[in-house]
């Protein structure tokens, strides 16, 4: 069974924020969605579980074009979401999921990739 601070560390994978308006409301989402955790964050909790060097690589950059495209495809099946789950539904995840994809273009959120080892046992 994982220890509590081990499913932390797998709720969310987040870079950074800021300190403005944007990071606020990202936070005020990330509430809803379990939380963002910020690299340091991983960093100390994978240090705390007894991994070794933690390597960071911030994938952020290749992420913004992906959340775009990704939006894009979203909006196109608009009509389809509609009849589904109405008009209510399509207004609010395309607002929230635009929100993201700009937080992630203006890199005030972004995400990584931490590699970990594992030491040998003495």
């Amino acid at each position: 069974m994982p220890e509590e601070s081990d499913s932390w560390l797998m709720q969310a994978r987040v870079q950074r924020l800021g300190r403005d308006t944007g990071a606020q409301r990202a936070r005020a989402h990330a509430a809803e969605a379990g939380g963002l955790v910020a690299t340091d964050d991983y960093r100390q909790a994978l240090a705390h579980a007894g991994f070794g060097e933690v390597v960071y690589e911030d994938l952020s950059a290749e992420w913004a074009p992906i959340l775009r495209a990704r939006l894009e495809m979203y909006r196109s099946l608009r009509e389809e979401t509609v009849a589904r789950f109405g008009e209510a539904h399509y207004k609010r995840y395309d607002r929230n999921y635009a929100f993201f994809v700009r937080l992630v273009e203006a890199r005030k959120l972004g995400g990584a990739r931490l590699y970990a080892t594992v030491p040998a046992h003495q």
